[in-house]
């Protein structure tokens, strides 16, 4: 039975495939209506607009938006065409819309809402696509939104959208009546229609002024201004807009508008203008309208997508769409399977048999390589009668195609508007199998011809050539088409398994023909640079990339190169280590080459060499000769170069695309740069994976020698070569038992204090190594040969050795806790273990710090030291090994040099302390013994300055005896002694003897027998000092009374003049001066105090006559009467006579004298106190 024999429908009947909403002749629309196939997506969808457009014919809404979103060719235009014609109930060949979908819509309160939408009131349905109703400068217009729905909205009352400006004097004609009157009188002026020759009114302004003159009540100079400044005057805001729709509703009685757009996705793009305009015409319109007027929009994207533009917030915007239809790749799958697929009903039936024959060798024959995106096959009988003779993973891969070529800058702009569809590509490809009979399949290839009139040229000409190019046949031309279709779909890889399955023609294919049939198709087609080869993937190329492949093919890459990116590869990708490391501690750096090239520097004692099929020495019969005087590691690849073929166009895409990167370049030349780029990253991984699936299968030669090495990955097989060149080449890696892991741990060994211990553990797990270093340490001495910290690292670490420089450190430590050498630094014999890990580890000490055999120390002298520490400090349990002898000398001696040094800080107080010679001539002799750092010389050192040593120790007694026991005595003595000494003159003959004697004391070198005496001496002039202060003590404060009494008496005086706050502040000074003297205990202070209580009594009185005075002040403005100053006059202050009085004449002299100050006084206005 022929294919087409087994639908429902001719195949070759006319289907629109792509629903266009400009076109409405009958014949396209009774199609649309009649073939609709409503699916169960889009049932669903049918039922969610209705209901919430139902709503707004009984209340009010102002959510009056529908986003309807979908893939391309998931039928969005034909849902919101289909919606127009039921909400304008269209009639077509004397059918209305409605009564089309009575049977395809099962149920009836659906039937009943869409009933209801089109009988209550009136609707207006203005379809439209805004791209093609927009002009050019209106995406660039951030109001260019509401300018369309302006111009379509004028364009379906019959006004002229085109010049909105015109159109509003049409609206506003109409709105006062004349219009209709006004287009008469134009025809009968002109003898033309207005409507067709308005377009061109710039050029019949006369014949437009006369008609409007003659049929409204515009005056001739009114018409002509309005005529000139029209368009400069036109304004559109969105207010504008919503007003002038809501007139038009409410000049009809009970009426709605609905807006149907299409693609206003792709119209907005990524204009946050345009989407704010969108945003806020919804808005308005709702607002104002209350749902009398709906936008129903088509977008590719889904409103969550387009409403975040460039991080902008536009959530208000799903308020009002809030009605959301998505349709999916189902819904188009459905459409295909009903108005082209189904089957006749017998066919039904014979092709499910047909299938439970052949579905063995359909599951074998339709399969896809492993990391390729699922592809469906025929899951039951039932999908193979639906879709046959497709394959299930066609309505996929296809849908993918025409999203993929829409979106390349290298192929069909048209696509993107809509121009083919799912329905016209599966239709072509029905009627190119139609007449072929039962059992053939459809392969991909048939369905280039539903986009290839839309194509660039470029991509066109490029298969067209081919077509008649004699060096290649029809099955190469339509595989060509199929790497064409898939050459950007990334969930199907373009290899040879999944181009059989793409080119399968027929149920019974012979997979083994059609394999070799495609393979010798893709030779032909590499040869002719028509399709490009990556490994296993193969690419079709346009024109320009034909050109710049073949660009590339020309660039000559030096072999240098390539090796040099092969050995990055496999030693930085593969093998990322820099060292080997052989354990924790010891880490080995090695020489890495790939054939004849090196990389990195070369002085290494371990060489890692990779040997490639292009060394000379690769097939040369002299190959185990060279391998009998090879040193190091030799991996040996297998015969296959082809990762170096990869390496090479790696380097030539590079090139290409550097030697470019500064030129100016076309956007297409650009993309294919672009891609380039992005195929040198795969490339990249496909290098790495067959680099390292060499090396697992390589042959290993070690000095010459073939071994077998075990591992995994590439990775182990080059670790695991290192570590048997690393026992080979390092025979006494092993003396090294106990390692040491961070240089903290030196502390550890510099500190051991039980040395016996430290043998058994660290040295004796060591000791083969540390033998060795100590011998060699001194053999170097032997020679008079200096030995560096340097010099031994770079012995131990090379070969036979390799040790680590920390083990080495260790070692060296070792070796000096147990006393086996000395270290030296700067002339200086090093003591101090706290710089040791430094001077072993840090590479600037390395030539500076000297290691020397430690010479032997005689008994006779350890006996000697250990005498001498015992008479001059008095420390017996001294040890009987040189270093523990010098050790702990040096700690007595130090502890004791600090005694000293605490000593001596004590003088600095300013103190008359004895012994300070003692102590300053001890510490410098402890300093000149302590500075040594050798042993034998610090011993000797003790023995020359025995008798010194034993002198300090006797001379230190008694200074320690007064700074432990007497010095608080001698201190507070000296503090007594100091105050006493300031009233000396107040005290008696007796206590002055005792001041005399503990000056005298004081005054002594070694005072220290007298000092017992100094409390006996301070208590006898404390006694006799205190009898003289309470009698200064009492005459002071007596006389203070006698000052306080007289105060008191002028305060009660005149009290009424003073405010008790005022009094008591006068008398508590007193009462403090008096509380101040009983403290007072020098005889100094008593006599100043004699002098300063008649000025106190002085300063009262005056602060109580100012007092007074500010009293009387603000008395005397009440009364007008001045208030006079007090002048206070002291009996010192009278006048002086030189001579005595004798008589009394001379009495009455010196009384006129004080008569007449005193008078001159009281002439001044001022009343006088004495006191």
């Amino acid at each position: 039975m022929q294919i087409k024999d087994l639908f429902q429908k001719d195949i070759y009947r006319n289907i629109n495939g792509v629903i266009k909403v400009e076109q409405d002749d009958s014949e396209n629309v009774y199609q649309e209506l009649d073939e609709y196939v409503v699916t169960k997506e889009m049932d669903k969808h049918f039922h969610d607009f209705f209901s919430s457009y139902i709503k707004t014919l009984d209340y009010k809404t102002d959510k009056i938006g529908v986003w309807v979103s979908g893939f391309f060719g998931s039928g969005k235009s034909h849902f919101i065409k289909i919606l127009s014609y039921l909400l304008s109930n269209k009639k077509v060949n004397n059918k209305h819309a409605f009564e089309f979908f009575q049977d395809k819509f099962q149920d009836e309160m659906l039937l009943s809402d869409i009933r209801r939408a089109i009988t209550k009131g009136t609707t207006d349905v203005i379809l439209f696509n805004i791209d093609s109703k927009s002009d050019a400068l209106n995406k660039s217009d951030k109001e260019g939104i509401v300018k369309v729905f302006m111009k379509v909205f004028d364009d379906m009352q019959g006004y002229c959208g085109e010049i909105p400006w015109l159109a509003e004097l049409e609206r506003e004609m109409d709105k006062r009546g004349y219009y209709e009157s006004f287009k008469e009188k134009y025809r009968e002026i002109t003898g033309q229609d207005w409507v067709e020759n308005r377009g061109a009114f710039y050029f019949d302004k006369d014949n437009i002024l006369k008609a409007l003159e003659e049929v409204s009540s515009m005056s001739k100079e009114t018409a002509e201004k309005w005529f000139d400044t029209g368009e400069s005057n036109y304004t559109l805001s969105i207010e504008k807009f919503a007003k002038i729709i809501l007139d038009y509703c409410n000049s009809r009685k009970d009426h709605r508008i609905i807006f149907l757009v299409d693609e206003i996705g792709q119209y907005i793009g990524d204009s946050t203008d345009l989407m704010l305009n969108l945003q806020t015409l919804t808005e308005d319109l709702g607002r104002i309208l209350n749902g009398r007027a709906w936008i129903v929009v088509t977008s590719q994207e889904a409103i969550d997508a387009i409403t975040n533009l460039k991080g902008r917030d536009f959530s208000k915007i799903k308020g009002r769409f809030s009605t959301m239809l998505t349709l999916s790749s189902n819904n188009t799958d459905a459409v295909i399977k009903k108005r082209i697929l189904e089957k006749k009903d017998p066919v039904k039936d014979y092709l499910s048999l047909y299938y439970n024959e052949k579905k063995t060798i359909l599951r074998n024959l339709i399969s896809f390589s492993s990391a390729t995106a699922e592809m469906k096959s025929y899951g039951s009988s039932e999908e193979f009668v639906e879709v046959y003779p497709f394959i299930p993973y066609q309505f996929n891969l296809v849908q993918k195609v025409f999203e993929q070529i829409r979106k390349i800058g290298a192929s069909g702009a048209h696509l993107s508007e809509g121009e083919r569809s799912m329905l016209s590509a599966f239709q072509d490809a029905s009627k190119m199998i139609g007449e072929g009979e039962t059992g053939e399949l459809v392969p991909f290839s048939f369905f280039y011809k539903s986009i290839e009139t839309f194509l660039h040229s470029g991509i066109k000409r490029t298969i067209n050539q081919a077509g008649e190019n004699s060096r290649l046949n029809s099955e190469d031309i339509e595989l060509l088409k199929i790497l064409f279709m898939i050459k950007y779909i990334k969930e199907i890889r373009p290899n040879v398994e999944n181009l059989i399955t793409l080119s399968i023609t027929r149920i019974d294919e012979d997979k083994i023909i059609l394999r070799n049939s495609i393979k010798e198709s893709l030779e032909r087609l590499v040869s002719e640079t028509l399709v490009k080869k990556n490994f296993d993937e193969y690419e079709f190329l346009t024109d320009e990339e034909q050109d710049v492949e073949r660009e590339i093919k020309s660039i000559d890459i030096d072999e240098q190169n390539i090796l040099e990116y092969g050995a990055n590869i496999i030693f930085e990708d593969i093998y990322k280590d820099k060292k080997y490391k052989y354990s924790n501690s010891n880490h080995y750096s090695f020489n890495s080459r790939v054939d004849e090239y090196n990389r990195g520097s070369q002085g290494h004692e371990i060489t890692v060499k990779i040997m490639t099929p292009w060394d000379e020495n690769y097939s040369s019969s002299n190959f185990n000769m060279i391998m009998a005087s090879a040193d190091g590691i030799l991996i040996k690849l297998p015969q296959d170069g082809t990762f170096l073929d990869e390496i090479k166009r790696i380097l030539q895409i590079m090139k290409y695309t550097g030697l470019r990167a500064s030129l100016k370049k076309s956007d297409t030349l650009q993309k294919i740069i672009d891609h380039k780029n992005s195929e040198v990253q795969k490339i990249k991984e496909r290098v790495k994976s067959l680099i390292e699936t060499a090396i697992e299968n390589s042959t290993i030669y070690l000095c010459g020698d073939r071994v077998d090495i075990n591992g995994g990955s590439a990775k182990d097989i080059i670790n695991n070569a290192l570590h048997k060149m690393v026992e080979n080449v390092y025979s006494k890696v092993d003396y090294v038992k106990k390692h040491i892991v961070y240089a903290d741990d030196l502390y550890e060994i510099l500190n051991a204090n039980d040395l016996d211990l430290f043998r058994q553990t660290q040295w004796d797990s060591n000791k083969l190594a540390a033998d060795d270093i100590k011998g060699f340490i001194e053999r170097q001495g032997e020679r008079s040969l200096k030995t560096t910290v340097k010099a031994i690292k770079d012995k131990y670490s090379k070969k036979p050795y390799g040790w680590s420089d920390l083990d080495i450190a260790g070692l060296i430590a070792s070796l000096f806790t147990l006393g086996d050498i000395k270290v030296r630094y700067q002339n200086e014999y090093v003591r101090d273990k706290k710089a040791i890990p430094d001077y072993f580890t840090k590479r600037d000490y390395g030539e500076k710090v000297l290691l020397e055999p430690k010479p032997g120390v005689s008994i006779e002298v350890i006996i000697q030291v250990k005498k001498i520490i015992m008479d001059a400090f008095g420390t017996a349990s001294l040890p009987d090994d040189p270093e523990g002898l010098f050790n702990k000398a040096k700690e007595v001696i130090t502890g004791f040099h600090q005694e000293l040094k605490d000593y001596r800080a004590l003088y600095s107080a300013g103190r008359l302390y004895p012994g300070r010679p003692v102590i300053e001539d001890g510490i410098k002799l402890l300093e000149k013994i302590l500075y040594i750092n050798d042993e034998l010389q610090f011993f000797q050192a003790l023995i020359h300055n025995k008798e010194d040593l034993k002198d300090l120790a006797e001379d230190i007694e008694p200074v320690r005896f007064f700074f432990e026991c007497q010095v608080g005595a001698f201190n507070k003595a000296l503090d007594d002694y100091k105050r006493f000494s300031n009233d000396k003159p107040y005290l008696t003959e007796e206590a002055k003897r005792n001041l005399e004697e503990m000056d005298r004391i004081f005054s002594l070198k070694e005072p220290y027998n007298d000092i017992k005496d100094l409390p006996l001496l301070t208590a006898g002039i404390t006694e006799q000092h205190s009898k003289v202060l309470e009698d200064y003590r009492k005459n002071i404060i007596d006389k203070i009374q006698v000052v306080l009494q007289d105060i008191r008496d002028i305060l009660e005086r005149n009290k009424s003049f003073l405010k008790p706050a005022f009094s008591e502040s006068i008398i508590s000074y007193y009462t403090r001066q008096i509380a101040e003297v009983e403290h007072v205990k020098d005889c100094v202070k008593f006599k100043a105090l004699n002098a300063e209580i008649e000025e106190w009594k002085s300063v009262s009185l005056k602060q109580i006559d100012e007092e007074i005075g500010k009293y009387k002040g603000e008395q005397s403005g009440a009364t007008g009467k001045p208030v006079k100053k007090v002048e206070q006059i002291k009996t010192g202050d009278f006048p002086k006579r030189k001579g005595l009085i004798e008589t009394e004449g001379d009495l009455e002299e010196y009384i006129d004298n004080l008569k007449e100050k005193l008078k001159k006084i009281l002439q001044e206005d001022k009343v006088i106190r004495f006191i």
